[in-house]
């Protein structure tokens, strides 16, 4: 059985995430995930915002600060390699993992 490990991002800008993960060697410098290293980009994150009966928007959902990113590893990293970007795991997460 294989273990998992999850992490939660978030810097300013896609290319911040980017640049950690390349550093630490969980992201290789053609964009692709080293080996057991998944990764989730959820991006710029909103909330709120209403629609009508319709679907049409009445009232914008708002940004919410950063990029978001879900990493998951199949080793036990070295959060010392990502703790720039690193982030406590929210309560209610917007994608989570399937072990």
């Amino acid at each position: 059985m294989t273990n998992y490990w999850h992490y939660y991002l978030r810097a300013e800008t896609a290319e911040e995430v980017t640049s950690t993960l390349v550093a630490a060697g969980l992201l290789l410098v053609g964009g692709e995930p080293a080996p057991g290293v998944h990764i989730d980009t959820l991006g710029t994150l909103f909330e709120g915002g209403v629609w009508d009966e319709e679907g049409n928007q009445v009232e914008a959902p708002t940004a919410l600060p950063g990029w978001h990113v879900n990493l998951c590893t199949e080793f036990n990293l070295d959060v010392s390699l990502i703790a720039s970007v690193m982030i406590d795991a929210p309560t209610t997460p917007r994608r989570i993992w399937s072990d």
